[in-house]
């Protein structure tokens, strides 16, 4: 669920051009993941993290942010089988161009 927004603040987003609501949340998903690289062991801020790029359309860098945060949990775990069954859900197997 997302944080309650005060009034004044969702007034000012309200009031933001479309590309300056992209770009702060943009802002805040970059800084999302520069905080992940400083506290890998957080499964929730990867859920978050991956996704918050599919939801901009940024698959590609969702799988890598989830083969980031793969190599922070073990095989196994419940956090890996958090970030499996996202990535099942959200993320389209990779399609080979090669295949006709």
């Amino acid at each position: 669920a997302a944080p309650a927004i005060d009034p004044e603040a969702r007034a000012r987003i309200e009031a933001m051009t479309a590309d300056e609501q992209a770009a702060m949340i943009e802002g805040m998903v970059e800084g999302l993941a520069v905080r992940l690289e400083q506290d890998p062991n957080d499964i929730e801020g990867w859920l978050r993290l991956i996704r918050a790029r599919v939801v901009m359309g940024d698959a590609d860098q969702a799988r890598l942010d989830l083969s980031s945060a793969l190599t922070n949990f073990p095989a196994e775990t419940d956090q890996c089988f958090m970030l499996q069954n996202l990535a099942a859900e959200l993320l389209p197997p990779v399609s080979d161009s090669t295949e006709q």
